[in-house]
């Protein structure tokens, strides 16, 4: 009866995005009565895609109850069998505007449900994202000729154009120019158990993006 009931207080948002560079896809879960995830009771699950060849299925979540006293948890299915709860990490790298981000750690591309949990008081709806990487075939800039200042080869890399959803990412409205003076290499705190950097990559654009609400990745090389 629960899963009738509570069936009437979500949402699911479907945004796609695909490209020549990445193939991907996200989907928004809204649930809009927070109060109904109750790890007690029957919870609503919600069947999941093939990942394509990629390595992992990324899983965010947000809230625009910022201050709330709340934790998220996601339980997957896996061959026939539900994992344990598992609790979403709070995102703390920067603070974002009008909403409270969480991170989960990847689920495996073999789940094939996932299922959604709470505890503490949330007053606002939470968005639960998923991300399928689907495998990011990027054409990656050749290397390129050594610097007057460097004897060597420059890696290949992939640019703007090659891990951007669509190729043509906008730039930002208003950009603060400024004169570089070093050169910083960024690296993610987490995922670093796949191999699929490509993956990886689109996934923290689309995290940083749609989950964070940012106007694009928060990394720079």
């Amino acid at each position: 009866m629960l899963n009738t009931t509570f069936s009437r207080y979500f949402t699911v948002l479907i945004l796609l995005w695909q490209s020549v560079a990445v193939i991907a896809q996200s989907h928004t879960i809204r649930i809009d009565r927070p109060a109904e995830l109750d790890r007690n009771q029957v919870i609503e699950e919600f069947p999941l895609q093939s990942a394509g060849d990629a390595s992992f299925i990324g899983l965010t979540a947000y809230s625009h109850d910022q201050y709330g006293n709340y934790v998220l948890y996601f339980s997957y299915r896996e061959n026939g069998s539900w994992s344990a709860w598992k609790e979403f990490k709070p995102y703390t790298e920067s603070l974002t505007e009008d909403r409270r981000s969480f991170e989960a750690d990847p689920l495996p591309s073999t789940a094939t449900a996932v299922r959604f949990a709470k505890s503490g008081n949330c007053d606002k709806p939470v968005f639960f994202r998923i991300f399928y990487p689907e495998h990011s075939a990027v054409n990656e800039s050749p290397a390129q000729p050594s610097s007057a200042a460097c004897n060597c080869t420059t890696p290949t890399f992939c640019d703007r154009s090659c891990w951007c959803p669509s190729g043509d990412c906008p730039e930002p409205a208003s950009p603060t120019p400024t004169t570089a003076t070093h050169i910083i290499v960024h690296h993610s705190a987490g995922f670093n158990t796949s191999t699929d950097f490509k993956a990886v990559v689109a996934y923290y654009w689309d995290f940083h993006v749609n989950t964070n609400g940012w106007d694009d990745i928060g990394y720079n090389w």
